[in-house]
Protein backbone atom coordinates (compact mmCIF):
# COMPACT_ATOMS: atom_id res chain seq x y z
CA UNK A 1 0.00 0.00 0.00
CA UNK A 2 1.79 3.11 -0.93
CA UNK A 3 1.76 6.88 1.33
CA UNK A 4 -0.72 7.90 -0.79
CA UNK A 5 -3.22 5.27 -0.46
CA UNK A 6 -3.18 5.33 3.34
CA UNK A 7 -4.24 8.56 3.39
CA UNK A 8 -6.89 7.64 1.39
CA UNK A 9 -8.33 4.92 3.23
CA UNK A 10 -8.07 6.68 6.39
CA UNK A 11 -10.24 9.85 4.86
CA UNK A 12 -12.77 7.30 3.41
CA UNK A 13 -13.47 6.64 7.18
CA UNK A 14 -14.46 10.30 7.65
CA UNK A 15 -16.62 10.81 4.31
CA UNK A 16 -18.46 8.33 2.29
CA UNK A 17 -17.00 10.06 -0.51
CA UNK A 18 -13.26 8.95 -1.18
CA UNK A 19 -10.67 12.09 -1.67
CA UNK A 20 -7.03 11.88 -2.00
CA UNK A 21 -4.83 14.39 -0.02
CA UNK A 22 -1.53 15.48 -0.32
CA UNK A 23 1.25 16.69 1.74
CA UNK A 24 3.69 18.62 0.82
CA UNK A 25 5.29 18.87 4.53
CA UNK A 26 7.76 15.71 4.94
CA UNK A 27 7.77 15.85 8.60
CA UNK A 28 4.24 16.49 9.00
CA UNK A 29 3.80 13.39 6.11
CA UNK A 30 6.59 11.35 8.49
CA UNK A 31 4.65 12.07 11.48
CA UNK A 32 1.91 10.19 10.47
CA UNK A 33 3.47 6.70 11.00
CA UNK A 34 4.02 7.07 14.28
CA UNK A 35 0.29 7.30 15.20
CA UNK A 36 -2.22 4.82 15.06
CA UNK A 37 -5.47 4.87 12.36
CA UNK A 38 -8.28 5.81 14.68
CA UNK A 39 -5.30 9.11 16.06
CA UNK A 40 -4.88 10.67 12.36
CA UNK A 41 -8.79 10.21 11.70
CA UNK A 42 -9.00 12.35 14.23
CA UNK A 43 -6.80 15.19 13.37
CA UNK A 44 -8.37 14.98 10.01
CA UNK A 45 -11.79 15.53 11.49
CA UNK A 46 -10.08 18.58 13.16
CA UNK A 47 -8.14 20.19 10.80
CA UNK A 48 -11.30 19.87 8.55
CA UNK A 49 -13.52 21.28 11.12
CA UNK A 50 -11.62 24.28 12.00
CA UNK A 51 -10.83 24.70 8.09
CA UNK A 52 -14.37 24.78 7.08
CA UNK A 53 -15.86 27.15 10.06
CA UNK A 54 -12.52 29.56 10.54
CA UNK A 55 -15.33 32.29 9.98
CA UNK A 56 -17.83 31.24 12.95
CA UNK A 57 -14.97 30.61 15.21
CA UNK A 58 -13.28 33.94 14.76
CA UNK A 59 -16.89 35.49 16.27
CA UNK A 60 -17.44 32.02 18.61
CA UNK A 61 -17.99 34.18 22.12
CA UNK A 62 -16.79 30.62 24.23
CA UNK A 63 -13.25 31.50 22.39
CA UNK A 64 -13.25 35.25 23.36
CA UNK A 65 -14.44 34.56 26.88
CA UNK A 66 -11.17 31.88 27.30
CA UNK A 67 -8.69 34.11 25.97
CA UNK A 68 -9.99 36.70 28.85
CA UNK A 69 -9.42 33.61 31.27
CA UNK A 70 -6.11 33.78 29.67
CA UNK A 71 -5.71 37.64 30.00
CA UNK A 72 -6.57 37.62 34.02
CA UNK A 73 -4.20 35.01 34.77
CA UNK A 74 -1.48 36.37 36.84
CA UNK A 75 -0.35 36.47 40.34
CA UNK A 76 -1.55 39.69 41.78
CA UNK A 77 1.61 39.94 44.64
CA UNK A 78 4.13 38.96 42.69
CA UNK A 79 3.33 41.58 39.95
CA UNK A 80 2.84 44.52 42.71
CA UNK A 81 6.06 43.52 44.03
CA UNK A 82 7.40 43.77 40.24
CA UNK A 83 5.84 47.24 39.26
CA UNK A 84 7.48 48.51 42.97
CA UNK A 85 10.60 47.44 42.09
CA UNK A 86 10.29 48.91 38.40
CA UNK A 87 9.52 52.02 40.05
CA UNK A 88 12.48 52.34 42.49
CA UNK A 89 14.61 51.50 39.32
CA UNK A 90 12.83 54.05 37.26
CA UNK A 91 13.84 56.50 40.18
CA UNK A 92 17.44 55.12 40.88
CA UNK A 93 18.38 54.94 36.64
CA UNK A 94 16.52 58.24 35.96
CA UNK A 95 15.07 57.06 33.39
CA UNK A 96 17.85 54.84 31.81
CA UNK A 97 16.19 52.81 29.42
CA UNK A 98 18.94 50.23 28.89
CA UNK A 99 18.94 49.24 32.16
CA UNK A 100 15.19 49.11 32.72
CA UNK A 101 15.13 47.05 29.32
CA UNK A 102 17.50 44.83 30.82
CA UNK A 103 15.39 44.31 34.03
CA UNK A 104 12.11 43.83 31.66
CA UNK A 105 14.00 41.41 29.36
CA UNK A 106 14.72 39.14 32.40
CA UNK A 107 11.25 39.50 33.63
CA UNK A 108 10.01 38.45 30.39
CA UNK A 109 12.66 35.76 29.90
CA UNK A 110 11.91 33.62 33.45
CA UNK A 111 8.15 33.95 32.19
CA UNK A 112 8.33 32.66 28.74
CA UNK A 113 10.41 29.45 30.44
CA UNK A 114 7.93 28.57 33.10
CA UNK A 115 5.04 29.17 30.68
CA UNK A 116 5.97 27.84 27.41
CA UNK A 117 8.51 24.56 28.98
CA UNK A 118 8.25 22.97 25.77
CA UNK A 119 9.99 25.89 23.63
CA UNK A 120 13.19 26.73 23.26
CA UNK A 121 13.69 30.29 24.67
CA UNK A 122 16.50 32.33 23.88
CA UNK A 123 18.04 35.80 24.80
CA UNK A 124 19.63 37.83 22.02
CA UNK A 125 22.43 39.59 24.10
CA UNK A 126 23.51 36.14 25.10
CA UNK A 127 22.97 33.91 21.55
CA UNK A 128 24.14 36.64 19.28
CA UNK A 129 20.90 36.87 17.11
CA UNK A 130 20.51 40.20 15.84
CA UNK A 131 15.80 40.26 15.75
CA UNK A 132 14.50 41.60 19.90
CA UNK A 133 15.29 40.75 22.73
CA UNK A 134 14.10 37.30 22.70
CA UNK A 135 13.94 34.82 20.13
CA UNK A 136 10.84 31.62 20.74
CA UNK A 137 12.15 28.46 18.78
CA UNK A 138 8.58 26.32 18.84
CA UNK A 139 10.61 23.68 17.14
CA UNK A 140 7.51 23.49 14.76
CA UNK A 141 6.98 24.21 10.93
CA UNK A 142 5.63 27.41 12.63
CA UNK A 143 9.45 28.64 13.22
CA UNK A 144 10.35 31.53 15.29
CA UNK A 145 8.85 34.37 17.59
CA UNK A 146 10.73 37.50 17.83
CA UNK A 147 9.57 39.66 21.33
CA UNK A 148 10.66 43.17 21.48
CA UNK A 149 10.70 44.53 24.49
CA UNK A 150 11.06 48.46 25.71
CA UNK A 151 10.27 49.60 29.46
CA UNK A 152 10.68 53.47 29.21
CA UNK A 153 9.37 55.54 31.78
CA UNK A 154 5.39 56.12 31.47
CA UNK A 155 5.50 60.11 30.42
CA UNK A 156 7.59 58.66 27.33
CA UNK A 157 5.58 56.91 24.40
CA UNK A 158 7.68 54.53 22.14
CA UNK A 159 8.67 56.77 18.62
CA UNK A 160 7.74 54.61 15.52
CA UNK A 161 11.59 54.70 15.00
CA UNK A 162 11.97 51.94 17.12
CA UNK A 163 8.86 50.07 15.31
CA UNK A 164 11.06 50.76 11.92
CA UNK A 165 14.02 49.26 13.52
CA UNK A 166 12.25 45.83 14.28
CA UNK A 167 10.49 45.57 10.92
CA UNK A 168 14.02 45.72 9.77
CA UNK A 169 15.37 42.88 11.85
CA UNK A 170 12.29 40.70 11.06
CA UNK A 171 13.04 40.89 7.39
CA UNK A 172 16.40 40.65 7.90
CA UNK A 173 16.14 37.94 10.31
CA UNK A 174 13.64 35.65 7.98
CA UNK A 175 11.39 35.32 11.20
CA UNK A 176 7.66 35.88 10.51
CA UNK A 177 6.16 36.33 13.55
CA UNK A 178 6.91 39.20 15.87
CA UNK A 179 5.62 40.58 19.47
CA UNK A 180 6.34 44.50 20.41
CA UNK A 181 5.65 45.15 24.07
CA UNK A 182 6.01 48.14 26.20
CA UNK A 183 5.52 47.93 29.69
CA UNK A 184 5.12 51.39 30.76
CA UNK A 185 4.21 53.46 27.69
CA UNK A 186 2.44 53.77 24.95
CA UNK A 187 3.23 52.73 21.32
CA UNK A 188 3.06 55.61 19.08
CA UNK A 189 0.06 55.13 16.63
CA UNK A 190 -1.18 51.78 18.18
CA UNK A 191 -4.17 50.75 20.40
CA UNK A 192 -3.39 48.60 23.70
CA UNK A 193 -3.34 45.58 21.76
CA UNK A 194 -3.08 46.29 17.97
CA UNK A 195 -1.63 44.05 15.07
CA UNK A 196 -0.10 44.82 12.08
CA UNK A 197 0.45 43.25 8.38
CA UNK A 198 4.18 43.65 7.25
CA UNK A 199 5.03 42.00 3.81
CA UNK A 200 5.02 38.38 5.14
CA UNK A 201 4.88 39.38 8.62
CA UNK A 202 2.82 39.84 11.30
CA UNK A 203 3.08 42.03 14.14
CA UNK A 204 1.07 42.27 17.29
CA UNK A 205 1.97 45.43 19.44
CA UNK A 206 0.99 44.91 23.15
CA UNK A 207 1.63 48.61 25.48
CA UNK A 208 1.10 49.79 28.26
CA UNK A 209 0.83 46.11 29.40
CA UNK A 210 2.43 46.65 32.52
CA UNK A 211 4.61 43.99 34.18
CA UNK A 212 1.77 41.18 33.77
CA UNK A 213 2.64 39.23 31.49
CA UNK A 214 -1.00 37.66 30.15
CA UNK A 215 -1.12 40.31 27.59
CA UNK A 216 2.54 38.67 25.93
CA UNK A 217 0.58 35.28 27.06
CA UNK A 218 -2.49 36.20 24.82
CA UNK A 219 -0.85 37.31 21.42
CA UNK A 220 1.75 34.21 21.92
CA UNK A 221 -1.49 32.32 21.09
CA UNK A 222 -3.19 34.09 18.64
CA UNK A 223 -0.09 33.72 16.82
CA UNK A 224 0.04 29.82 17.51
CA UNK A 225 -3.65 29.90 16.15
CA UNK A 226 -3.19 31.87 13.27
CA UNK A 227 0.09 29.50 12.42
CA UNK A 228 -2.02 26.47 13.15
CA UNK A 229 -4.81 26.96 10.77
CA UNK A 230 -2.67 28.31 8.05
CA UNK A 231 -5.00 31.38 7.56
CA UNK A 232 -1.96 33.35 7.41
CA UNK A 233 0.49 32.13 4.79
CA UNK A 234 -0.78 29.25 3.12
CA UNK A 235 -4.85 29.58 2.98
CA UNK A 236 -4.39 33.32 2.06
CA UNK A 237 -7.81 34.51 4.12
CA UNK A 238 -6.48 37.84 5.13
CA UNK A 239 -7.08 39.69 8.00
CA UNK A 240 -8.22 43.24 6.53
CA UNK A 241 -10.62 41.40 4.26
CA UNK A 242 -12.18 39.17 6.95
CA UNK A 243 -14.39 42.00 8.53
CA UNK A 244 -16.00 39.99 11.32
CA UNK A 245 -12.86 38.98 12.61
CA UNK A 246 -11.32 42.43 12.33
CA UNK A 247 -14.08 43.63 14.10
CA UNK A 248 -13.88 41.08 17.36
CA UNK A 249 -9.87 42.11 17.47
CA UNK A 250 -10.82 45.70 17.95
CA UNK A 251 -13.60 44.58 20.01
CA UNK A 252 -11.42 42.69 22.10
CA UNK A 253 -8.29 44.93 21.96
CA UNK A 254 -11.42 48.28 23.24
CA UNK A 255 -12.19 45.83 26.17
CA UNK A 256 -9.04 45.57 27.63
CA UNK A 257 -8.54 49.10 27.13
CA UNK A 258 -11.89 49.84 29.12
CA UNK A 259 -10.64 47.68 32.05
CA UNK A 260 -7.03 49.09 32.30
CA UNK A 261 -8.84 52.47 32.56
CA UNK A 262 -11.36 50.90 35.12
CA UNK A 263 -8.58 49.61 37.53
CA UNK A 264 -6.30 52.81 37.25
CA UNK A 265 -9.58 54.33 38.59
CA UNK A 266 -10.48 52.27 41.38
CA UNK A 267 -6.59 52.63 42.07
CA UNK A 268 -6.96 56.41 42.26
CA UNK A 269 -10.57 56.33 44.40
CA UNK A 270 -8.75 54.01 46.44
CA UNK A 271 -6.04 56.48 47.04
CA UNK A 272 -8.57 59.64 47.87
CA UNK A 273 -10.23 57.40 50.22
CA UNK A 274 -7.45 56.73 52.56
CA UNK A 275 -6.58 59.60 52.40
CA UNK A 276 -10.13 61.10 54.13
CA UNK A 277 -10.07 58.59 56.21
CA UNK A 278 -6.36 59.20 57.66
CA UNK A 279 -7.63 63.07 57.80
CA UNK A 280 -10.90 62.18 59.86
CA UNK A 281 -9.13 59.90 61.98
CA UNK A 282 -6.91 62.75 62.62
CA UNK A 283 -9.46 64.96 63.30
CA UNK A 284 -11.40 62.61 65.65
CA UNK A 285 -7.84 61.98 67.61
CA UNK A 286 -7.46 65.77 68.28
CA UNK A 287 -11.12 65.70 69.44
CA UNK A 288 -11.23 62.65 72.30
CA UNK A 289 -7.30 64.50 72.99
CA UNK A 290 -9.58 67.72 73.61
CA UNK A 291 -12.22 65.93 75.44
CA UNK A 292 -9.62 64.34 77.66
CA UNK A 293 -7.69 67.54 78.66
CA UNK A 294 -11.40 69.21 79.43
CA UNK A 295 -12.39 66.05 81.54
CA UNK A 296 -9.02 66.40 83.63
CA UNK A 297 -9.00 69.58 84.07
CA UNK A 298 -12.62 69.93 85.31
CA UNK A 299 -11.68 66.90 87.65
CA UNK A 300 -8.26 68.68 88.62
CA UNK A 301 -9.80 71.75 89.53
CA UNK A 302 -12.27 69.75 92.10
CA UNK A 303 -9.73 67.58 93.83
CA UNK A 304 -7.65 70.89 94.08
CA UNK A 305 -10.50 72.17 95.63
CA UNK A 306 -11.09 69.75 98.06
CA UNK A 307 -7.48 69.73 99.30
CA UNK A 308 -7.29 73.45 99.86
CA UNK A 309 -10.77 73.19 101.30
CA UNK A 310 -9.39 70.34 103.43
CA UNK A 311 -6.04 71.60 104.55
CA UNK A 312 -6.21 75.56 103.52
CA UNK A 313 -3.03 75.94 102.23
CA UNK A 314 -1.78 77.22 99.14
CA UNK A 315 -0.43 75.54 96.50
CA UNK A 316 3.40 75.72 95.54
CA UNK A 317 3.08 73.94 92.15
CA UNK A 318 1.13 74.77 89.13
CA UNK A 319 -2.14 73.17 88.92
CA UNK A 320 -3.25 70.34 86.45
CA UNK A 321 -5.72 73.42 85.08
CA UNK A 322 -3.36 76.22 84.93
CA UNK A 323 -0.81 74.14 82.83
CA UNK A 324 -3.47 73.62 79.85
CA UNK A 325 -4.77 76.91 80.24
CA UNK A 326 -0.94 78.19 79.60
CA UNK A 327 -0.74 75.55 76.66
CA UNK A 328 -3.56 76.68 74.87
CA UNK A 329 -4.09 80.29 75.64
CA UNK A 330 0.20 81.52 76.64
CA UNK A 331 1.35 80.42 73.41
CA UNK A 332 1.70 82.71 70.49
CA UNK A 333 2.44 79.86 67.93
CA UNK A 334 -1.14 78.25 67.45
CA UNK A 335 -0.54 75.06 65.33
CA UNK A 336 -2.74 72.45 67.01
CA UNK A 337 -0.74 69.27 65.87
CA UNK A 338 1.88 70.71 69.06
CA UNK A 339 -0.88 71.67 71.30
CA UNK A 340 -2.22 68.52 70.95
CA UNK A 341 0.99 66.93 71.78
CA UNK A 342 1.80 68.98 75.07
CA UNK A 343 -1.89 68.48 76.43
CA UNK A 344 -1.05 65.18 75.33
CA UNK A 345 2.02 65.09 77.60
CA UNK A 346 0.64 66.98 80.21
CA UNK A 347 -1.85 64.51 80.93
CA UNK A 348 0.80 61.87 80.92
CA UNK A 349 2.50 63.46 83.36
CA UNK A 350 -0.45 64.08 85.78
CA UNK A 351 -1.52 60.55 85.74
CA UNK A 352 2.08 59.22 86.75
CA UNK A 353 1.51 61.75 89.47
CA UNK A 354 4.55 64.19 88.09
CA UNK A 355 4.46 67.63 90.15
CA UNK A 356 4.64 70.40 87.69
CA UNK A 357 5.62 74.23 87.67
CA UNK A 358 5.00 76.84 85.00
CA UNK A 359 7.88 80.13 84.29
CA UNK A 360 7.89 82.45 81.22
CA UNK A 361 9.47 79.49 78.81
CA UNK A 362 9.39 76.72 80.38
CA UNK A 363 7.05 73.66 82.35
CA UNK A 364 9.16 71.83 84.97
CA UNK A 365 8.18 68.41 86.13
CA UNK A 366 8.84 66.83 89.14
CA UNK A 367 8.32 63.46 90.70
CA UNK A 368 7.68 64.35 94.51
CA UNK A 369 7.41 67.56 96.72
CA UNK A 370 11.00 66.38 97.74
CA UNK A 371 12.61 68.45 95.26
CA UNK A 372 14.08 72.04 95.06
CA UNK A 373 13.36 74.08 91.85
CA UNK A 374 16.94 73.56 90.58
CA UNK A 375 16.58 69.64 91.37
CA UNK A 376 14.14 68.68 88.17
CA UNK A 377 13.33 65.31 86.73
CA UNK A 378 12.55 67.46 83.31
CA UNK A 379 11.50 70.26 81.26
CA UNK A 380 9.55 71.00 78.27
CA UNK A 381 10.09 74.61 75.98
CA UNK A 382 6.17 74.81 75.56
CA UNK A 383 6.53 78.30 73.51
CA UNK A 384 9.04 76.92 71.50
CA UNK A 385 8.49 78.44 67.49
CA UNK A 386 9.93 76.31 65.60
CA UNK A 387 10.22 73.11 67.58
CA UNK A 388 8.82 71.82 71.47
CA UNK A 389 11.80 70.08 73.12
CA UNK A 390 11.65 67.69 76.39
CA UNK A 391 14.23 67.45 78.65
CA UNK A 392 15.49 64.73 80.44
CA UNK A 393 17.70 65.42 83.12
CA UNK A 394 20.16 62.86 83.65
CA UNK A 395 21.70 62.43 87.36
CA UNK A 396 23.83 59.31 87.00
CA UNK A 397 27.29 59.25 85.74
CA UNK A 398 26.65 56.69 83.54
CA UNK A 399 25.20 57.51 80.15
CA UNK A 400 22.38 55.27 79.56
CA UNK A 401 22.20 54.43 75.88
CA UNK A 402 19.82 56.05 73.85
CA UNK A 403 18.41 56.13 70.10
CA UNK A 404 20.75 58.77 68.31
CA UNK A 405 18.44 58.81 65.44
CA UNK A 406 15.43 61.03 67.83
CA UNK A 407 17.71 61.89 70.98
CA UNK A 408 20.50 63.89 71.39
CA UNK A 409 22.59 64.68 74.90
CA UNK A 410 23.68 67.69 75.93
CA UNK A 411 24.40 69.30 79.22
CA UNK A 412 23.35 65.84 80.99
CA UNK A 413 19.74 66.40 79.54
CA UNK A 414 17.93 63.54 76.88
CA UNK A 415 16.97 66.17 75.03
CA UNK A 416 13.74 64.93 72.11
CA UNK A 417 11.37 67.04 69.74
CA UNK A 418 8.48 66.72 70.81
CA UNK A 419 6.49 64.71 67.64
CA UNK A 420 3.58 62.76 67.05
CA UNK A 421 5.10 59.71 66.43
CA UNK A 422 5.06 55.82 67.75
CA UNK A 423 8.88 56.50 68.30
CA UNK A 424 8.67 59.79 69.97
CA UNK A 425 5.73 58.63 72.39
CA UNK A 426 7.54 55.10 73.01
CA UNK A 427 10.69 56.92 74.22
CA UNK A 428 8.87 59.91 76.48
CA UNK A 429 6.73 56.74 78.25
CA UNK A 430 9.50 55.01 79.11
CA UNK A 431 12.09 57.81 80.52
CA UNK A 432 8.97 58.71 82.12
Amino acid sequence: MTDKNVISFIFNQINSDSKEITIDDQNIYNSFFTKSEKEIVNILKLSSYLFENIESLSGNESILSAIKDVSRDGNIEVINKIESVNENLLSLTSGNSSLLGKFNEHIIEKYLKNHFPHYEVINTSVSGEKCGDIIINTHTNMGNISVESKNYGPERCIPSSEINKFKRDLMNSGIKFGIFVSTNSRITGKSVIDYELFEDKIIVYLGPAGHDCSLLNLAIHYLITLNELDAFHNRNIKIEENKDFKDKLKELSKAFETNLIRLNNCSININETEKKLSSLMSNLRKDIQIIISDFNVHLNRLQNDLIELREESNREYSSYEDIIDVIRNGRSDKNMNKQMCLERLATLLKDKDYLMKLDDNHIYFYKDETYKDEIYKGKINYKGKSKIDVYFKEYSDIVKPYNHRIVTMKNNNYIIELKDNIDTWDYISEKI
